[in-house]
């Protein structure tokens, strides 16, 4: 049977709740269809006494307060009305941040989770927010900034254009039918704190190009094969051509496709390549030396991870997780404070610098990339488990 809000609600006060049963309650919080029921099962839930004798104010002042209002963290409940309107506006402020994001521990039942007033908090050191940045080197040397390219404004190439549109996505044209006499070659480079940019290659093969990331393709493709060079990480919706195979290669990786949706994440400071398919089927081979060390084929919703020259079939990864970042969000499944901070890192343009041992928890959780840092930082704060505090362009983590 389906446990209806006040009884996710009763586990997640109690501190007993499941990673299921937490999805549940914020799916609820987030559905804005329930937002006139809201205070009105919560005003339910306090009026029959359910929450538990030694309900623990200060933890959740702690908890929900460094979140949203620091503030809120001084509130003491003396008696049961104010204790009532209280739990009220922790509720409220449960609910607003569901409708952002939560970040919050994998391992739920722990006795308790330590709550320092003395220790650091975010420091909130003037916005720091996503920014732009992205280029491309032209075949004759030339760099293309696209913050300053206009609406469809026509960049010449030989028998190419580089076109603008309107959406900010950037569309390459062959302008006539003659084959060039030598392939050109561009370099799209997205910088750290750069936007995911959109691309639509010669051949109709659709790029996103995530931050800290480049690539490089010919602005025509004249041979027998298409091959692209990257870096960092690549969604490719690649065009079906069945005689002109399509070559993705990355140091130590090449990718084989005919016409097929996948992602690669590639970073240098990522321990574990992978490559993820959501449609078609590719061929990834490891290379070292120019030579292929072992190949392997993956189907639909299988990824293909690197590890140590060696390819490795994950049959089970989190989709959502993986296209989040395309699809404008930070998502985590059970990663490290490490994972976490160097995709933090790379959007904002951030060094990252860790102050001590770092826990060993998993964190699980999903918020907007147009966030800026210091609202995500406090949002990790809340599981009481890691403190950060900014230094201009630095992220200084510490260990609660």
């Amino acid at each position: 049977m389906q446990e209806e809000p006040d009884q996710l609600w009763d586990k997640y006060v109690k501190r007993t709740a499941s990673e299921g049963e937490l999805e549940k309650l914020f799916e609820y919080l987030r559905d804005p269809d329930a937002d006139p029921h809201h205070i009105a099962w919560l005003e339910n839930y306090f009026a029959s006494g359910k929450e538990e004798p030694s309900f623990d104010e200060n933890y959740w002042a702690g908890k929900i307060g460094r979140i949203l209002h620091p503030e809120e963290a001084a509130l003491k409940a003396d008696n049961a009305n104010a204790r009532k309107r209280w739990m009220l506006r922790v509720a409220a402020m449960l609910i607003a941040l569901a409708g952002a994001g939560l970040f919050f521990l994998k391992m739920q039942h722990r006795s308790s989770t330590p709550e320092s007033s003395g220790a650091p908090t975010t420091a909130t050191a003037g916005r720091i927010s996503p920014g732009n940045g992205a280029s491309i080197t032209l075949a004759d040397g030339r760099t293309v900034l696209l913050d300053s390219v206009t609406n469809r404004q026509l960049v010449m190439q030989g028998n190419g254009g580089l076109l603008k549109l309107a959406d900010g996505r950037i569309v390459y044209e062959q302008l006539n039918n003659t084959a060039a006499v030598k392939e050109q070659s561009n370099t799209l480079n997205n910088p750290r704190g750069g936007r995911v940019v959109d691309m639509v290659l010669s051949d109709g093969t659709h790029v996103w190009l995530n931050a800290a990331s480049s690539i490089s393709y010919p602005v025509i493709f004249s041979g027998k094969e298409r091959k692209v060079k990257m870096s960092g990480e690549a969604y490719f919706e690649v065009a079906h051509d069945p005689s002109r195979p399509f070559y993705v290669e990355k140091d130590g990786l090449e990718i084989k496709v005919l016409g097929t949706h996948f992602n690669i994440t590639a970073y240098a400071d990522d321990p574990v390549p992978s490559i993820t398919l959501l449609q078609g089927k590719v061929s990834v081979a490891a290379k070292r030396g120019g030579k292929t060390v072992n190949a392997l084929q993956i189907k639909p919703g299988q990824q293909a991870l690197l590890v140590n020259d060696q390819l490795m079939v994950n049959n089970a990864p989190d989709l959502n997780a993986v296209m989040a970042w395309k699809n404008g969000d930070f998502e985590f499944t059970g990663s490290s404070i490490q994972s976490v901070m160097r995709q933090i890192g790379r959007w904002y343009d951030m060094d990252v610098v860790y102050q001590g041992e770092m826990p060993s928890d998993e964190f699980i959780g999903k918020i907007s990339r147009q966030e800026d840092v210091s609202r995500i930082l406090k949002i990790l704060e809340a599981t009481g488990k890691v403190a950060f505090h900014i230094e201009g362009r630095k992220i200084i983590v510490h260990k609660l």
